[in-house]
């Protein structure tokens, strides 16, 4: 086994010993000094060098060897460790000469492949959505109801108006007689209806006379007359539990300016009372300030404005062929004690074109002061000159206008 102790090093004295004193300055002689070499031990490697000095030279040898393998194993741990250095620029080396080492490293020329990659910019996967995440579940919205109940002398009118539908099983209106508690119509929407969609259920046009001339004796003997109100149930299911609500509503009517249409035919009555040959479109009360419009239902914007169009056979009446006319009170009724006013209406002459018998479509749009909206009616008049008294206008049909300019 190799003595690794360090060994004790030689003094130049040890190894090389002075010559004695006075060989210094002898010189020697010529056949001395240049006397021919021995050609066996000109080139003899081993003169001189003894078995002691071999072992010192191979142990210092191999000492300086394993001093250059362990700072070659530290410079390379130093380059192994310099990326992980980069990548935390707040950690501070422990050791300066691994800094330095790592500030004079050259850095590595990078490959055609590898600048290739570089060049092109990576998009990031799209993290996968899972087909097991749960939609978010829609607001429930409770159904919201309102209505449109008024009356133009006997003559009712009644509209549902709803909000929030989607949940909404079924609606139903009543239109029950007060005086009599009698229920008079009834009519029921189900789920699936058009109409719940559209959010606007309209009820028939009902005319009170009718009940009036049912229950006269009632009637007369009470001093009384038809009182409607309608009762609206609508019935929703709530969500996941299926469980259904109610809404339940009561309304009175409102009242508004009836507004009629007649014609006058050509007997002794129209002449005294009315106009002969004529069609007359009037409101209920009396007024000289109404103010009628032909085919313009955009005018009509606040109470007292009328648009009436009138056809027959396809053709127009023109404004040229109407004419407004305020009528006078009565002397006569004046005399007797009773109110009577002025009063405007539109007059209708029968034009040349008209046929002496036919039908007249009149479609008159007027505003409702109590629902900021306006109500437009269509009416059928049938008509003959021969007629002796007046005839009136049948409604068939009716359309709400500018729902959103409601107040109230």
């Amino acid at each position: 086994m190799d003595d690794r102790r360090i060994p004790t090093i030689q003094t130049p004295e040890d190894e090389y010993p002075a010559p004695s004193s006075g060989r210094e300055t002898v010189n020697p002689s010529p056949e001395t000094e240049f006397s021919t070499p021995d050609p066996s031990q000109e080139f003899d490697q081993t003169s001189g060098t003894t078995e002691e000095t071999k072992e010192r030279g191979f142990k210092r040898l191999r000492r300086i060897r394993k001093l250059m393998y362990g700072a070659a194993a530290i410079a390379l741990g130093f380059v192994l460790l310099a990326p992980d250095q980069a990548e935390e620029p707040d950690a501070v080396p422990s050791e300066a000469p691994a800094a330095t080492a790592e500030a004079t490293a050259e850095p590595p020329v990078p490959t055609p492949a590898e600048k290739t990659a570089t060049a092109v910019p990576v998009t990031p996967a799209l993290t996968p959505v899972s087909a097991d995440t749960p939609s978010p579940e829609p607001v429930f919205r409770e159904p919201e109801v309102d209505t449109l109940f008024f009356s133009f002398s006997s003559e009712y009118h009644a509209w549902v108006v709803l909000s929030n539908t989607e949940s909404i099983q079924s609606v139903t209106a009543e239109l029950r007689e007060k005086n009599l508690d009698e229920r008079v119509e009834s009519f029921t929407w189900e789920k699936g209806d058009p109409a719940i969609g559209a959010g606007v259920l309209r009820i028939p046009v009902f005319d009170s006379s009718s009940l009036y001339f049912s229950h006269m004796d009632y009637y007369s003997n009470n001093r009384l007359e038809p009182e409607l109100e309608m009762d609206v149930t609508v019935r929703y299911a709530l969500p996941n539990s299926g469980v259904e609500e109610t809404i339940e509503l009561k309304d009175e009517p409102a009242y508004e300016e009836g507004v009629y249409a007649r014609y006058w035919g050509n007997g002794s009555f129209a002449r005294e009372e009315g106009y002969p040959d004529c069609f007359e479109v009037g409101t209920y009360d009396k007024s000289e300030n109404w103010r009628f419009v032909i085919g313009m239902p955009e005018l009509v914007t606040e109470p007292g404005v009328f648009s009436v169009s009138a056809e027959c056979g396809g053709r127009n009446v023109t404004e040229e062929e109407c004419r407004t006319e305020v009528k006078k009170p009565d002397p006569a009724l004046v005399e007797l004690g009773f109110d009577s006013e002025p009063n405007a209406v539109l007059l209708i002459p029968r034009p040349d074109w008209m046929p002496e018998k036919g039908t007249l479509t009149l479609k008159i749009t007027q505003y409702l002061e109590h629902y900021g909206c306006t109500l437009t009616k269509t009416l059928e008049i049938d008509y003959s000159g021969q007629i002796d008294d007046a005839v009136y206008g049948t409604v068939v049909d009716t359309e709400i206008g500018g729902m959103e300019g409601r107040n109230r």
